[in-house]
């Protein structure tokens, strides 16, 4: 009769961590946290895409592209006094802080895809599908430099994720070592 009971309380354990590791109730940050990005997503797209700004509506009858790394960002720095302010902070400044948000996001919201690694080849995909659309639609080029700049950019982010959760661990194991009395 011991047996049986030491059976229905070990499986009565199981059957709780089951419950509680399958379903994780979300909570109103971590809805919030999609809505912000859904916003930033599609206000990405419409800037690769679409803007009027940024020449996205002009359709070219070629393909634009700049395959030799670094080709591109050098001439930027190289010319930088020559060329107006705005073209290349948007160029290399832009390419690197608009994908930051990627690289804090993508971690935040999948729980697998926490490590450094895995975030970079997601984002560098993502950069890859973004160039490789702006090239089959002929709207923007395809730069390998801007592929450069977005990793970089997404592993920025993914460091400010790194630094705000370790913080947000050590509040909360403070927190908690506190209510027990440890």
């Amino acid at each position: 009769m011991k047996k049986t009971v030491k059976k229905k309380s070990s499986t009565t354990k199981n059957t709780v961590r089951k419950q509680s590791g399958s379903k994780k109730k979300r909570t109103a940050k971590d809805i919030l946290l999609v809505i912000l990005f859904i916003i930033y997503f599609a206000v990405l797209m419409y800037f690769l895409f679409f803007s009027e700004r940024y020449g996205r509506n002009i359709r070219s009858s070629e393909y634009r592209y700049n395959l030799k790394p670094f080709n591109e960002i050098k001439r930027y720095i190289r010319y930088k006094d020559k060329l107006k302010t705005e073209l290349f902070v948007v160029n290399i400044v832009g390419n690197i802080l608009v994908f930051a948000p990627l690289g804090y996001f993508i971690p935040r919201l999948h729980e697998k895809l926490r490590s450094f690694i895995k975030v970079f080849f997601v984002c560098a995909f993502i950069s890859l599908t973004i160039e490789s659309l702006q090239l089959v639609i002929r709207c923007g080029s395809y730069d390998v430099d801007d592929m450069i700049l977005n990793v970089f950019g997404s592993c920025l982010g993914y460091i400010f994720f790194a630094l705000t959760s370790s913080k947000s661990r050590k509040k909360h194991t403070v927190r908690k070592g506190r209510k027990t009395g440890k």
